[in-house]
């Protein structure tokens, strides 16, 4: 049930709020990713929402696996540092911080046995440019990114391959 107990941690991450299906296994992972100095609680109004769009999904809100450095002792979290970031150091960033990312990615599709086509990520600002990221970087990751805010660390020169990406702003 969304916003009650957090369901573990897996890959680096703090925590995952999640809604599941009321009745049998879920048929769509839905991932989502916040933004920088947020948690995964910010994206529980549109887990909700798509919660009862999508009633046999599983709609898991992402914490990330960092700290907010910019304002410590806040609660807040993020994908990767913005203290000093550019346009020339934030693919570095960005890329760094993606091995984990992929990973949570891989262990909650391995925890509800979905395969990539059932999975969406939707990310907000810095989340978004992780999805986004993550998507071109590794093959067969999800089936659509919905990208909220968002951008490309390094603006790709080719879509990924099977991956619908949606860009909203």
């Amino acid at each position: 049930i969304l916003g009650a107990a957090p369901c573990g941690t897996l890959a680096g991450m703090t925590h995952v709020l999640a809604r599941l299906p009321d009745h049998g296994d879920p048929d769509l992972l839905f991932l989502l990713f916040h933004g920088v100095g947020a948690t995964a609680d910010s994206m529980a109004v549109l887990a909700q929402r798509l919660a009862q769009e999508y009633p046999q999904a599983a709609v898991l809100c992402v914490d990330a696996s960092d700290d907010f450095d910019a304002a410590p002792g806040r609660g807040g979290r993020q994908w990767f540092s913005i203290q000093g970031i550019t346009d020339d150091n934030r693919p570095a960033r960005v890329a760094a911080a993606l091995p984990r990312f992929v990973a949570t990615v891989r262990a909650l599709q391995m925890r509800f046995a979905m395969e990539w086509p059932r999975t969406a990520l939707f990310g907000f600002s810095q989340g978004a440019i992780m999805a986004l990221e993550a998507a071109q970087a590794e093959p067969e990751l999800a089936g659509r990114v919905i990208a909220f805010s968002g951008r490309y660390a390094t603006l790709p020169d080719h879509a990924p391959r099977d991956t619908c990406v949606h860009l909203l702003h």
